[in-house]
Protein backbone atom coordinates (compact mmCIF):
# COMPACT_ATOMS: atom_id res chain seq x y z
CA UNK A 1 0.00 0.00 0.00
CA UNK A 2 3.17 2.48 0.87
CA UNK A 3 4.23 2.12 -2.68
CA UNK A 4 1.16 2.61 -4.24
CA UNK A 5 1.09 5.86 -2.42
CA UNK A 6 4.62 6.43 -3.09
CA UNK A 7 4.19 6.27 -6.84
CA UNK A 8 1.01 8.54 -6.84
CA UNK A 9 2.81 10.86 -4.70
CA UNK A 10 5.48 11.08 -7.12
CA UNK A 11 3.27 11.30 -10.21
CA UNK A 12 1.36 13.96 -9.03
CA UNK A 13 4.03 16.12 -8.02
CA UNK A 14 6.06 15.55 -11.78
CA UNK A 15 2.55 16.44 -13.20
CA UNK A 16 2.63 19.75 -10.99
CA UNK A 17 5.56 20.55 -12.22
CA UNK A 18 4.71 19.65 -15.82
CA UNK A 19 1.70 21.75 -15.88
CA UNK A 20 3.66 24.68 -14.28
CA UNK A 21 6.18 24.33 -17.09
CA UNK A 22 3.57 24.33 -19.74
CA UNK A 23 2.03 27.26 -18.05
CA UNK A 24 5.47 29.66 -18.28
CA UNK A 25 5.99 28.71 -22.12
CA UNK A 26 9.23 27.67 -23.86
CA UNK A 27 10.53 30.99 -23.62
CA UNK A 28 10.59 30.51 -19.30
CA UNK A 29 11.85 26.80 -19.90
CA UNK A 30 15.10 27.88 -21.91
CA UNK A 31 15.50 30.03 -19.34
CA UNK A 32 15.22 27.80 -16.71
CA UNK A 33 17.37 25.40 -18.10
CA UNK A 34 20.09 27.69 -18.35
CA UNK A 35 20.10 29.25 -14.90
CA UNK A 36 19.18 26.23 -12.75
CA UNK A 37 21.34 24.01 -13.12
CA UNK A 38 23.85 25.06 -10.52
CA UNK A 39 20.85 26.07 -8.07
CA UNK A 40 19.57 22.36 -8.77
CA UNK A 41 22.46 20.54 -7.33
CA UNK A 42 22.06 22.93 -4.42
CA UNK A 43 18.46 22.21 -3.62
CA UNK A 44 19.58 18.39 -4.24
CA UNK A 45 22.08 18.83 -1.06
CA UNK A 46 19.82 20.72 0.98
CA UNK A 47 17.30 18.00 0.53
CA UNK A 48 19.67 15.73 1.53
CA UNK A 49 20.66 17.27 4.52
CA UNK A 50 17.09 18.25 5.55
CA UNK A 51 16.03 13.64 4.90
CA UNK A 52 19.53 13.13 6.95
CA UNK A 53 18.43 15.40 9.87
CA UNK A 54 15.22 13.51 10.15
CA UNK A 55 16.95 10.38 10.00
CA UNK A 56 19.26 11.16 12.81
CA UNK A 57 16.03 12.39 15.00
CA UNK A 58 14.86 8.77 13.90
CA UNK A 59 10.98 10.48 13.61
CA UNK A 60 9.76 13.04 10.94
CA UNK A 61 5.84 14.22 11.76
CA UNK A 62 3.19 14.64 9.28
CA UNK A 63 3.92 18.16 8.49
CA UNK A 64 7.99 17.62 7.43
CA UNK A 65 6.94 14.90 5.63
CA UNK A 66 4.63 17.10 3.31
CA UNK A 67 7.46 19.72 3.54
CA UNK A 68 10.19 17.04 2.82
CA UNK A 69 8.22 15.75 -0.12
CA UNK A 70 7.43 18.88 -1.68
CA UNK A 71 10.81 19.65 -2.09
CA UNK A 72 11.75 16.52 -3.39
CA UNK A 73 9.13 16.82 -5.83
CA UNK A 74 11.13 20.38 -6.89
CA UNK A 75 14.62 17.77 -7.82
CA UNK A 76 15.59 16.59 -11.48
CA UNK A 77 14.10 12.86 -12.18
CA UNK A 78 17.57 10.91 -11.29
CA UNK A 79 17.65 13.13 -7.70
CA UNK A 80 13.96 12.38 -7.04
CA UNK A 81 14.30 9.08 -7.38
CA UNK A 82 17.61 8.72 -5.33
CA UNK A 83 15.71 10.81 -2.67
CA UNK A 84 12.44 9.01 -2.38
CA UNK A 85 14.91 6.04 -2.61
CA UNK A 86 16.51 6.91 0.65
CA UNK A 87 13.65 7.72 2.22
CA UNK A 88 11.61 5.03 2.37
CA UNK A 89 14.67 2.81 3.04
CA UNK A 90 14.91 4.50 6.12
CA UNK A 91 10.95 4.26 6.81
CA UNK A 92 11.14 1.06 5.84
CA UNK A 93 14.44 -0.21 8.15
CA UNK A 94 13.12 1.69 11.09
CA UNK A 95 15.96 3.81 11.19
CA UNK A 96 12.68 6.87 10.50
CA UNK A 97 9.57 6.89 12.07
CA UNK A 98 6.82 8.54 10.32
CA UNK A 99 4.04 8.14 7.37
CA UNK A 100 4.63 8.49 4.20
Amino acid sequence: MTDLRKIIREEIAVLGQVLIAQAQGPVALAEESLSEEEPREQQKVLVEQRLLGHIADGYISDADMTRLQQKIAQLDVRSRKEMLGRLARALQSGELEGRF
